[in-house]
């Protein structure tokens, strides 16, 4: 295979890569096997086995702008104080929120208070 056919090979999307790398890493770690995809061009390519980081802290998990607004209803903050205090619009604010309690894996404002508290200890 040339260099110029190598260079055309487009990379796989993040959201394919990162659960192959998982796998490949388990299949090296318990049976000693490497990983390879075949497209249907025939280019064999190698799936790099690295294991992702686990996070510290369930806040590890947030955005940045996740996490300032995380914080910020911790602290008592309402939706519209949080979107005025950021810019933001309510609705944005709202989105947020939705994702922050599906990440931490909470229901409420209470709970994302009690585990930034736990967190920040």
């Amino acid at each position: 295979m040339n260099t110029l056919q190598v260079a055309r090979r487009p990379a796989l999307p993040q959201s394919i890569s990162e659960p192959l790398s998982d796998l490949a890493y388990h299949l090296m770690m318990t049976y000693g096997l490497q990983l390879r995809l075949v497209t249907p061009y025939g280019h064999d390519l190698p799936i790099h086995a690295v294991p992702r980081p686990t996070p510290s802290s369930p806040l590890d998990l947030l955005t940045a702008a996740e996490a300032r607004i995380a914080h910020l209803v911790a602290r008592g903050a309402s939706n519209r104080e949080v979107a005025q205090w950021l810019s933001l619009s309510s609705k944005t604010v709202e989105t947020h929120l939705s994702r922050i309690y599906r990440k931490l894996g909470v229901r409420s404002r209470a709970d994302v208070a009690y585990l930034i508290g736990q967190t920040e200890r």
